[in-house]
């Protein structure tokens, strides 16, 4: 195992939430399965401890972290939150691509959050990125999640799915 390195970071974010178009049945003028919109909310402040090293030909990190919101709606969700993770990959699995190196890679990540008992969310992705590990970049991928309604709008709502996606690292 190589020596590796502890990193930390703090973020200060805004979730809001809003009905999205589609809810709403004109027809019958009636909200779908009767769930009306609630506006939600959640300033918070979240803190991320994380470790990171080489192992063999795998780059390894894993961590922890939780949230305190400062501003909530509705009340009944939590204050804190808790979350932690981990993502393995390797540039040497598949090697370069156009001189450019080729990660494949597996991350799964698990929040507890309080909407408004306390439950875990699980998001798991696996996927290759065109790139540099931490520089520019498109990655692909296919990802599980089974947890709390994504955006919020529905934030009591319990979601499971299966996709795939693709994202573009400018750093």
């Amino acid at each position: 195992m190589g020596d590796g390195f502890w990193d930390a970071r703090l973020r200060v974010l805004h979730h809001s939430a809003h009905l999205v178009d589609g809810s709403y049945l004109v027809s019958s003028q009636s909200w779908i399965d009767n769930r009306e919109p609630i506006p939600y909310t959640q300033d918070f402040g979240e803190l991320t401890i994380s470790r990171s090293f080489d192992y063999i030909t795998f780059n390894t990190r894993y961590y922890g972290g939780f949230a305190y919101a400062t501003l909530i709606r509705p009340s009944e969700i939590k204050r804190y939150s808790y979350f932690l993770g981990t993502e393995v990959n390797s540039p040497a699995i598949i090697g370069s691509i156009s001189q450019k190196q080729t990660n494949l890679y597996i991350a799964y990540h698990c929040a507890l959050t309080g909407e408004p008992a306390f439950h875990a969310t699980h998001e798991l992705q696996g996927g290759i990125k065109f790139g540099d590990w931490g520089a520019k970049g498109v990655s692909i991928y296919l990802e599980y999640y089974n947890g709390t309604d994504m955006f919020g709008e529905y934030y009591n709502r319990r979601l499971g799915t299966l996709g795939a996606g693709f994202s573009v690292d400018f750093n």
